[in-house]
């Protein structure tokens, strides 16, 4: 060897020497950086004529394991998704409280069933009636507040959901910006490991908020995908676009367009997010929230048609109830069929008062109905019905002035409820369901075949004339049947049989659109037949809801008067199973005591019209307590409740389904905690190991310093010895 090549040789080994002490220097200054991986400098011997002629650097490397990263980024994604649920879970579970506190819905419920049996132990004391009214109100504050911070919560998610939009978007940018920089010193031959240290930071921080795919490309730059292939960084980075909402109502969903769609330019990625933290939101806000807000307007509901059947069998006395606005409406069409009722079972049975509670005349529904004297005279009625509700009204009206209550009026309205105006102070009127037309004929609720397109066929059945009508309700709902949904029909369900479905209501009139429903059809092919059918385009609108761990369709009527959803033609399998009915959506929110009884306590119907067989007479009683007692009895019976919110159909008492709820809320919660602690866990034991691949280790730090500075020292001694001995030519040759 030369002396040249071995001085050469000696620079090369020095350069290189201070470069490995360069790289130690970096991984012992950032042994505590977060994200940052150790860097491996690599000596690379340098031959020439198959001689060694010194050593040479290739560019350092990352010491990463890039299987395991990928599998700490989706446990840290899968983390951040139970984590934010986790911490939903436990408002949910603050928010509903325990079964026994004091505060709970259950609890309440049970004080509202203990007050309604001092009512009927204490029936002639007009405090009771307020304080009744009074404890009825504080349950359905109850239940509001309940249903409003369960929507606060879901308004917080879509919020929520905005801001971490806004985060994803930022990251994508700064990756954006890094691939750039990485395949820029690649093609330059300049190191690029601590700019892929900082994308990596980035990648984890936009796991934890979704799932993505990604490939790195040859430049060293990286393409990132949705989980359905959608791109959201090649060249440069796709922006997502989402506007969270303002106010959210229990009855909006994202399927239905109440809430936006992630999109990147015209492709919605919502559905592509399958974890992290927009994961949970998105579950948070569209399925395990709504859930429990369906499980308490399942209660509300029962206990609010209950507590209405009961209230609507009885009279109020001593004070008289001389108004009754009915809170069914009722679809009129001019020069058209109109719906009607038809008496099925029974008579309704209505007695005229007097102040002392006697009787002053009274009659029957079937019998007036078919009196030829009574306004309408022509032509005859059918016993029994069906009849017209205009033509119920007219006949109810002409038989009261015939009382002489001469200025009394009854008539559907022009809101479409049925409105008795008695019109005198010493007159009351009461009803009596009962077994028969015969004068002291046993009670028993009528049934009433309602027959809601005008097709001639029955749509509905109802059991009690005033409980038909809503003449006397407890509570009331504050609102129209605007909205329709099917019974919560599972992943599997098809309809087992075709079936048409007719549309009707106060704008567009009776039958203004028909839909086949065919055998099979899944509930997203009827929601969608639905929305197709021109007829109905921009009148209605449907869309597939969860609910719980299946989904119903909802029919939502878009300018927001009554609707009926009926069947044409006889029943079927196909409707049956569809069984749809006025939504309960927001029950638990628009719940509310009557407005009569807020306003005059005394109105509370806590007595029956009563027959006394020794006078052939039907009289009312101050000391009568019969309807109290039904109303404290559905307390402490069983009530039939539909699926809703993942709790099954069945019977319980209104205080145990309260509490089921409760229980149902807390033992979500504790899953949540159970399995987010295990993913915490998991996700920890994979960051342990990909520290322990990564991280910079002080030992070997050292070690290698040590290397270094004696291959440093070496090389310099080389340098120094060829020095000497190019100073000994030198004089040689001097």
């Amino acid at each position: 060897m030369t002396l040249n090549l071995a001085l050469n040789a000696a620079i090369s080994g020095l350069l290189t020497s201070q470069r490995g002490l360069d790289s130690v220097s970096h991984n012992i200054a950032n042994v505590n950086t977060a994200g940052y991986s150790r860097k491996i400098f690599t000596p690379e011997s340098v031959t020439l004529g198959g001689f060694g002629v010194g050593v040479q650097t290739s560019e350092t490397q990352r010491r990463v394991d890039e299987t395991l990263r990928k599998s700490l980024w989706a446990s840290s994604g899968q983390a951040s998704q139970l984590s934010t649920g986790n911490t939903y879970y436990k408002q949910m579970q603050q928010l509903f409280g325990a079964p026994g506190d004091a505060t709970s819905i259950a609890h309440r419920i049970t004080d509202l069933g203990t007050q309604l049996e001092q009512l009927a132990l204490n029936s002639q004391q007009s405090s009771m009636a307020d304080q009744t009214v009074r404890k009825a109100s504080e349950i359905q504050s109850a239940f509001a507040d309940l249903s409003k911070q369960l929507q606060g919560m879901r308004t917080n998610a879509d919020q929520e959901i905005a801001t971490a939009v806004t985060q994803v978007n930022s990251y994508l940018s700064s990756i954006s910006d890094l691939n750039q920089k990485i395949s820029l010193a690649k093609a330059t031959g300049q190191g690029a490991a601590d700019l892929q240290d900082k994308r990596d930071t980035l990648m984890k921080s936009l796991s934890d908020l979704m799932d993505v795919s990604y490939y790195t490309q040859e430049s060293g730059a990286i393409t990132i995908f949705t989980a359905s292939g959608t791109t959201l960084l090649d060249n440069n980075y796709r922006k997502i676009d989402y506007a969270a909402t303002a106010n959210v109502s229990p009855w909006d969903s994202f399927s239905a367009g109440q809430f936006s769609k992630m999109t990147i330019g015209a492709a919605d990625i919502t559905g592509d997010i399958r974890s992290g933290k927009l994961r949970a939101l998105i579950d948070m806000r569209d399925n395990e929230v709504p859930a429990l807000q369906s499980q308490i307007d399942q209660l509300a509901d029962t206990m609010k048609t209950a507590l209405n059947a009961a209230h609507n069998r009885g009279t109020s006395y001593p004070t008289l109830n001389t108004s009754m606005i009915g809170t069914k409406t009722f679809i009129k069409t001019a020069g058209a069929a109109n719906q009607t009722m038809k008496l099925t079972s029974g008579d309704v049975n209505m007695t005229i008062f007097n102040a002392d509670g006697s009787q002053a005349a009274t009659t029957t529904l079937n019998t007036i109905m078919q009196d030829t004297s009574l306004a309408p005279v022509a032509p005859a009625l059918p016993s029994n019905g069906p009849w017209t509700m205009d033509q119920v009204a007219g006949k109810m009206q002409s038989w009261l002035q015939g009382q002489g209550l001469t200025t009394s009026t009854v008539a559907v309205d022009s809101d479409g409820k049925f409105n008795i105006q008695i019109n005198s102070s010493g007159k009351g009127l009461a009803f009596r369901d009962q077994k028969s037309t015969n004068i002291g004929s046993d009670a028993e609720d009528v049934g009433i075949s309602f027959d809601a397109n005008a097709d001639g066929t029955g749509d509905q059945t109802v059991k009690g004339f005033s409980n038909f009508l809503g003449l006397n309700d407890f509570y009331t709902s504050g609102g129209k049947n605007w909205q329709w949904e099917s019974n919560v029909l599972d992943a599997t369900y098809t309809a087992p049989q075709a079936t048409t479905l007719s549309f009707s209501s106060e704008t567009d009139g009776m039958n203004f659109g028909n839909v086949l429903i065919m055998a099979g059809d899944t509930p997203t092919q009827i929601a969608a037949r639905i929305n197709n059918t021109a007829s109905l385009a921009g009148k209605v609108k449907a869309s597939v809801v969860p609910d719980g761990s299946g989904s119903r369709v909802r029919i939502t009527n878009l300018d927001g008067s009554e609707l009926q959803v009926t069947r044409t033609g006889p029943t079927s399998a196909g409707w049956d199973t569809l069984g749809f009915d006025p939504s309960k959506s927001g029950m638990a929110q628009t719940m509310q005591v009557s407005n009569k009884l807020t306003v005059n306590s005394n109105l509370l119907q806590r007595g029956a019209l009563q027959f006394n067989s020794n006078t052939g007479a039907y009289y009312v009683s101050n000391g009568d307590n019969a309807i109290a007692n039904q109303m404290a009895a559905v307390f402490t019976t069983l009530q039939t409740y539909e699926g809703a919110g993942g709790l099954s159909t069945g019977k319980l008492r209104l205080a145990d389904y309260g509490a089921a709820i409760i229980s149902n809320a807390s033992s979500r919660a504790a899953a949540s905690k159970t399995a987010t602690d295990y993913q915490n866990s998991l996700t920890q034991s994979l960051s342990t190991k990909d520290a322990e691949i990564s991280a910079v280790n002080l030992d070997e730090e050292l070690s290698q310093l040590m290397v270094f500075q004696q291959s440093y020292a070496a090389a310099a001694k080389v340098i120094s010895t060829t020095k000497q001995m190019f100073d000994v030519l030198n004089d040689i040759i001097r």
